[in-house]
């Protein structure tokens, strides 16, 4: 069943079904002035019977298709005033629409696209974005990732689920550069201007990257079946811009895009993903596995969540599944090895220092990067977990890993050098003598590119001032690997004073 809606002039909009006129209706009672997310949310029968009452009035040859109970429904709004319209929310004698039938928004027919016959299993590529910038609200984009991995993990399906690192426009077309039929999954925030719909991706240091729907489609044309727009973990529920963002990604023939209307809370996006993907990998259709989807979501409280999908497709008919293959899937965080347990993290979502990151974003991923760099600020001011930050943000640039200690208490050399050791993988028990060890290390580390990061080392200079013998023997070691193709990350109170330190320093 195929619903196209005209706009005409005073507000009057034409409905033609299958290719008949069915009926108008007035536009003007259905329009979501202010306050439209809390009227929407806070009574979706409400409006949804309103929405059901102008598109399906009885005797209208609309509704007459519809008591036939179609296999999916198709609806095409021909302005940007209908289509902004939440048509999910269709509320009938029976219920929500969308939890009866496949429920897609469509392109006019001279624009559609022959369905392709997927010929993989499901592959998704997550691009989890939370860039550097006092425009866009911090996102605690760890938690969403975790959310999409709890999600794949369980599934007994050979699936695979990768991570871009960095969140940027060019390695999104690095991992998808000579693929097909990938699933481009986006988390995080996009925008509306007057030029068109934009997602908000990251340059190499974190800042903010706003990319277009052109930009984007120039990447991935022809890899990408399907892109899902997802709205992070935040604060509270409200309105994305994704369902207009889906719209324009099929106007540039991408098959499939499914943008959620609002952000929603994270149980029900764990469920959502969970069945989704669940369903793709089982070789539903898009389609049906949105139709299961809705139908859990609809068994939770909060029944508004039905209509948050909004999924467009480019396609004249539907295709069918991804192909189904028995195994256990396989995720890539696409992360060198990173082990510092002992630099502490900031509780919930990092906020705050932005050009601090950036700043340390451009020396840790450049191409001339510091062999020493320090950041030097007094007691409190939160250097601990701005290196962590970094850590977790800049670790992808280094291939060799990243390895970070406490300097407080400060270790003896041999205990230093044997936690690197096995942090690089040698075997201590195989080389009993420290010199031999320390030139194992070195010769390890001249063919890998590592970050070490030194926490709290204002201890080490302060026990050096006082001749402490321990700390003269470490800090020799410290300055031999600062001459291979390790950097060092310090956080400090105090400049180290060595040869080639680079120090950034915390303002207020």
């Amino acid at each position: 069943m195929e619903l196209v809606l005209t706009q005409r002039k005073d507000y009057q909009v034409h409905v033609t079904c299958d290719n008949h006129t069915s009926h108008t209706f007035d536009l003007q009672p259905l329009r979501l002035l202010g306050h439209w997310f809390e009227r929407i949310t806070h009574d979706p029968i409400r409006y949804g019977q309103l929405l059901f009452r102008a598109l399906f009035p009885t005797d209208s040859l609309a509704r007459q298709s519809l008591n036939t109970r179609p296999e999916r429904i198709v609806l095409v709004a021909t302005d940007d005033d209908l289509d902004t319209l939440p048509w999910e929310y269709l509320y009938g004698p029976t219920g929500f629409l969308v939890l009866e039938v496949p429920f897609v928004r469509g392109l006019p027919i001279e624009q559609r696209l022959s369905p392709p016959v997927l010929e993989t299993a499901l592959h998704i590529v997550a691009v989890p974005s939370n860039p550097l910038s006092p425009l866009v609200e911090p996102l605690n984009i760890d938690a969403e990732w975790e959310y999409l991995k709890e999600s794949i993990d369980p599934l007994p399906f050979n699936i695979t689920l990768e991570r871009v690192r960095p969140p940027t426009l060019q390695q999104v077309r690095s991992l998808l550069a000579n693929t097909h039929q990938r699933v481009l999954h986006f988390m995080g925030h996009g925008g509306q201007v007057k030029d068109g719909a934009f997602l908000h991706f990251e340059k190499e240091n974190g800042d903010l990257d706003l990319v277009d729907t052109e930009q984007l489609i120039s990447r991935i044309r022809d890899t990408t079946f399907l892109i899902t727009l997802n709205a992070c973990v935040s604060a509270s529920p409200g309105p994305t811009a994704f369902s207009n963002l889906a719209a324009s990604l099929v106007k540039a023939n991408v098959p499939y895009a499914l943008g959620m209307r609002f952000r929603i809370y994270d149980d029900d996006a764990l469920v959502f993903s969970r069945i989704f993907y669940t369903e793709l990998a089982q070789g539903a259709s898009v389609e049906e596995a949105l139709l299961r989807s809705r139908r859990c979501l609809a068994k939770r409280p909060r029944t508004w969540t039905v209509g948050v999908p909004v999924l467009y497709t480019s396609l004249a008919t539907p295709t069918g599944g991804f192909v189904q293959r028995a195994g256990t899937p396989y995720i890539d965080e696409h992360q060198p090895r990173i082990e510092v347990s002992s630099i502490a993290r900031a509780i919930g979502t990092f906020q705050g220092r932005t050009d601090d990151l950036k700043r340390l974003g451009n020396l840790l991923t450049g191409n001339n990067r510091p062999r020493i760099l320090t950041i030097c600020g007094s007691g409190g001011q939160g250097k601990t977990s701005l290196a962590r930050e970094a850590i977790e943000r800049f670790a992808y640039a280094w291939s060799g890993g990243v390895w970070g200690i406490m300097l407080d208490p400060l270790p003896d050399r041999p205990r230093f050098v044997n936690e690197l050791a096995q942090f690089l993988g040698i075997d201590i028990q195989e080389i009993p003598h420290l010199e031999d060890l320390e030139r194992q290390i070195l010769r390890s580390l001249a063919s890998r590119r590592i970050l070490l990061v030194l926490d709290n080392a204002e201890t080490l200079v302060e026990a050096i001032e006082t001749n402490n013998s321990q700390a003269i023997l470490l800090t020799q070691f410290l300055q031999q690997l600062a001459n291979t193709s390790v950097n060092l990350l310090i956080n400090s109170r105090i400049q180290l004073g060595w040869p080639n330190e680079i120090t950034h320093e915390l303002g207020a």
